[in-house]
């Protein structure tokens, strides 16, 4: 990778600011960027794997055909957001709603109502 302009190391702050750099196929192990703020990223798959990401704010995003397995999201919030075709799968849903409705009302209504099919 070319460290050029785009990239600027502030020692003093133990920071990093990169403006219109380019990162691609970069690799960040055991890397701490609590506080980091991204802005205007492409970060078009990228993998994340045992990542501490509590407290993190996402809006505006394209999360078109994202997959996520084995991951802890207890009071997830989820508003305005466009969940068509979603899909929730093999998941503890205790105290989860849908427009204040609780999800396992839902399901236990609709299996009564289903269950010959």
């Amino acid at each position: 990778m070319k460290v050029d302009s785009s990239l600027r190391l502030i020692k003093e702050k133990r920071t990093i600011e990169a403006d219109q750099a380019d990162l691609s196929n970069s690799t960040f192990q055991h890397t701490s960027l609590a506080g980091a703020a991204f802005s205007d990223v492409d970060l078009s798959d990228a993998k994340i794997d045992d990542a501490k990401m509590a407290g993190w704010k996402i809006s505006n995003s394209d999360l078109t055909n994202w997959h996520i397995e084995d991951a802890n999201l207890s009071n997830l919030h989820i508003t305005q957001a466009n969940l068509s075709n979603a899909s929730i799968e093999e998941s503890l849903l205790d105290g989860m709603t849908i427009d204040g409705i609780p999800v396992q009302a839902l399901l236990a209504t609709y299996r009564a109502v289903h269950q010959d099919d």
